[in-house]
């Protein structure tokens, strides 16, 4: 099977640079709409046989552009995006001047960061969530050549 990744298009906490994982669902921003419709007219939705995506509203109003509303879009919250815990909405640079060793050279968390932030997913966690959707994908849709 291939499996197609396609990040959801920009949020209106994207869009402010705050931390914005699966604790904060934040909708597209007009610019992000934009930018998926912009996509959507030279993605070829028909290449696919299933289409998944996270139950988050950026996340499924992008999935539901691209496919020009031509598609049903099964949701999974195994598909979010990482839980940031107490981080979710906040600005990441005072963080970085009080945790840097959470975050990475290009000034983006890292597997550091779930020590500092309660109640947030570790990168850990993040894989195992994943990969189980994933073994289900290739067992519920054995026939299947493209999801995404």
């Amino acid at each position: 099977m291939d499996l197609t990744l396609i990040r959801h298009s920009r949020s209106t906490t994207n869009a402010q640079n705050l931390i914005s994982g699966a604790g904060f669902d934040a909708p597209l921003s007009p610019d992000g709409v934009a930018y998926a419709r912009a996509v959507s007219e030279v993605f070829d939705e028909q290449k696919f046989d299933a289409v998944f995506a996270s139950p988050l509203q950026r996340a499924l109003e992008t999935a539901e552009i691209l496919t020009k509303g031509k598609w049903e879009i099964a949701t999974d919250p195994r598909v979010e995006e990482m839980h940031f815990g107490q981080w979710e909405s906040q600005d990441p640079d005072p963080l970085r001047l009080q945790y840097p060793d959470a975050f990475d050279y290009m000034g983006m968390l890292n597997k550091n960061f779930s020590q500092y932030a309660h109640e947030a997913e570790s990168y850990d966690d993040l894989v195992h969530r994943v990969a189980d959707f994933v073994a289900d994908l290739k067992q519920d849709y054995p026939d299947k050549k493209k999801c995404w």
